[in-house]
């Protein structure tokens, strides 16, 4: 069975870290990174990036063996998934404000109606879309 990496990364840097002499606050300074990522990293609460690590390598002299090809596939596959909701849901909105629209024998009633009408579509669409890609796997 495969150990998780974010406990191998928590359990190596804690243990660089203490062999190097350094406090949680002094490697915080040292690699610019906030003593909160640092923390969290070190309770495997979060996988760090590839720039997080980059900068604890440097700091502690050490390197970090963590499977790249297992997070560029978890990556990879996270993108698809995001831009296949993404496409998806705007057809579906698309679709359903232009059968609103071709049902509707009073609606809209002036130009102004139908601007505010794609308006909040249109607002909707980028809600959605924040949404999806803010939204992200740890």
């Amino acid at each position: 069975m495969k150990s998780d990496p974010k406990i191998e990364i928590a359990e190596h840097l804690k243990r660089s870290r203490k062999e190097k002499g350094f406090t949680q606050a002094s490697l915080s300074e040292k690699t610019g990174l906030s003593l909160r990522s640092i923390q969290r990293i070190e309770k495997a609460e979060v996988k760090p990036r590839a720039y997080s690590l980059n900068k604890l390598s440097e700091a502690l002299d050490t390197t970090f063996e963590i499977s790249t090809k297992e997070s560029q596939i978890e990556s990879s596959s996270n993108i698809a998934i995001k831009l296949i909701v993404s496409i998806g849901s705007l057809f579906l909105i698309i679709l359903g404000a232009m059968a609103f629209l071709s049902q509707s024998n009073s609606f809209p009633e002036t130009d102004f109606e139908l601007q505010v009408y794609w308006f909040f579509i249109v607002l909707a669409l980028v809600l959605i879309q924040v949404f999806i890609w803010k939204s992200s796997k740890n």
